[in-house]
């Protein structure tokens, strides 16, 4: 008859919390991809259905279903820091009625330690090194972005949509945050909002 040996290790109370303090420290790459244009439309259609007058408040499910990626969660539940790094990447789609031809235009923005609302918005004192020591304010991302498009185009082209993909690399605030972000990021999957 076999005798069962006794185990010697103590077990430690905290080692799921450590476990997970630790996976919220590391560093993930966050994305979320959306149209442009497709947002404006069906956030402007929201607010005047709901007479909400806070145009940049949107309820989750509205936001969920209009950018794919898990960046969204974070940002509509302050998960993460807001001073980031951030990049996004456009492609702008342009139409020739004459020609039936269709433009894209591309254009990358990376800039590094700035808010999440002056990165959208601009209006702050954030100045961007454009190079050769020359150093310009912000004037928010669609601007942005428009500078470095608009020249582009050529005439008889019209604007038709932009597509957008927005990345961060970032550690989440805290383990809760991480635990939250899971249990978003799975009932998201399911078509619930939290």
């Amino acid at each position: 008859m076999a005798v069962a040996k006794k185990r010697n290790k103590k077990r430690d109370p905290h080692a799921m919390r450590k476990m997970y303090q630790a996976k919220s420290e590391q560093v993930q790459t966050l994305d979320m991809t959306f149209c442009v244009d497709a947002v404006d439309e069906n956030f402007a259609k929201w607010h005047a259905e709901n007479k909400e007058l806070d145009l940049d408040y949107a309820p989750k499910s509205i936001a969920y279903d209009n950018y794919e990626g898990d960046l969204i969660i974070c940002l509509k539940n302050l998960l993460i820091p807001l001073v980031q790094d951030w990049h996004i990447s456009t492609v702008s789609y342009y139409f020739c009625e004459g020609t039936g031809s269709i433009l894209e235009i591309p254009a990358e923005i990376k800039v590094t330690q700035m808010e999440f609302e002056e990165f959208r918005f601009g209006a702050g004192q954030t100045k961007i090194d454009r190079g050769h020591g020359i150093k310009t304010r912000w004037k928010g991302v669609l601007a942005e972005i428009n500078a470095i498009v608009d020249p582009k185009v050529p005439e008889g082209y019209l604007y038709a949509q932009t597509q957008a993909h927005l990345t961060v690399d970032t550690a989440f605030k805290n383990a809760e945050s991480f635990l939250y972000f899971r249990k978003a990021k799975n009932l998201r999957a399911l078509g619930q909002a939290i």
